[in-house]
């Protein structure tokens, strides 16, 4: 039910795992999107976020990706980072995908970032594929993800499922809506 809380759970390759409390803001079969607030300041790649940064997280069953998406407390997009992943499950109450290491970072300046590639390429032989698979779709056509994700974002929150600031959870994904 949309307000409701998910737990995120994001597998990493080396087997751990690490869960987040979330809010459902939206979902299909295909696609769910989850609320999170930043506890604290975080900095990633070269964009800085702000303790009490929104996030937006974006997930699908069929896409070799999941999206999040960033905003300050005024509902400003920071930057949208676009996660490599597999396996990505959608139930009820939970949220479960594969991180495959690699991320891509589109700054709100539409700067693209390419991160943890040297992590990407040491992955299992197994998941190679699949991330080569992944990088190529991500940079090729990561404009374009981020303005589909924008428009997500929007969407669901403007459907009023969760206030724009203040506590609540997030998510990261692969997949379409």
């Amino acid at each position: 039910m949309i307000g409701s809380e998910v737990i995120e759970i994001k597998r990493r390759l080396n087997g751990t795992e690490a869960r987040f409390p979330c809010t459902l803001m939206g979902r299909t079969a295909e696609w769910a999107a989850l609320r999170y607030v930043l506890p604290g300041p975080a900095m990633v790649g070269g964009l800085a976020l702000p303790a009490g940064a929104e996030t937006i997280a974006h997930y699908w069953t069929r896409r070799p990706y999941t999206a999040y998406h960033w905003l300050d407390r005024d509902g400003r997009t920071l930057g949208i980072y676009l996660n490599a992943a597999a396996d990505v499950e959608i139930g009820d109450g939970v949220v479960r995908w594969l991180d495959l290491a690699l991320d891509v970072l589109i700054t709100a300046r539409d700067h693209v970032q390419v991160l943890d590639d040297d992590e990407a390429r040491a992955a299992p032989a197994w998941a190679q594929p699949v991330i080569a698979e992944a990088r190529a779709h991500l940079i090729a056509r990561a404009p374009a993800i981020a303005a589909e994700v924008t428009a997500l974002t929007d969407v669901v929150r403007a459907s009023g499922a969760a206030p724009r600031s203040g506590g609540g959870p997030v998510a990261e994904r692969r997949t379409s809506p």
